[in-house]
């Protein structure tokens, strides 16, 4: 897993297999009630 310069994560392996991913946030702004995720080629 990469961060990228624009803040993005680039997460790259086999994709055979079934990854889990958790994620912590250490701050959110106020009145956040939910998370886009977006899977892109590269």
């Amino acid at each position: 897993m990469e961060l990228e310069d624009d803040g993005s994560l680039f997460v790259q392996g086999d994709t055979s297999k079934h990854d889990t991913y958790e994620l912590e946030f250490k701050s959110l702004p106020a009145g956040i009630t939910a998370l886009r995720l977006e899977a892109l080629a590269r």
